[in-house]
């Protein structure tokens, strides 16, 4: 049994603001929101699975790339503190 999603819910929520504003949520949040959402997709066409599909690929993607993004600023974090430091 698949959860229904609100998107009616979820545009509201977008265009007043509330989204960003109320909940402080990083990076891995929405991308966790936008991987769940592609996978309760159901397309009713080859097309529209092969969308879904490569939907799916990027955001793996979109993960890998913001896994290195944060370790770049870890590091570049942990060498001002250290030049500061001298």
């Amino acid at each position: 049994m698949s959860k229904q999603i609100d998107f009616n819910k979820m545009t509201r929520e977008f265009l007043s603001g509330q989204t960003l504003e109320e909940s402080k949520a990083d990076v891995w949040v929405y991308i966790q929101s936008v991987m769940e959402s592609l996978q309760a997709l159901s397309p009713r066409t080859k097309a529209g699975e092969r969308k879904v599909a490569l939907a799916l690929e990027h955001m793996k993607n979109i993960r890998r790339h913001t896994r290195r993004l944060e370790e770049r600023v870890r590091i570049l974090e942990e060498s001002r503190v250290l030049e500061e430091g001298e």
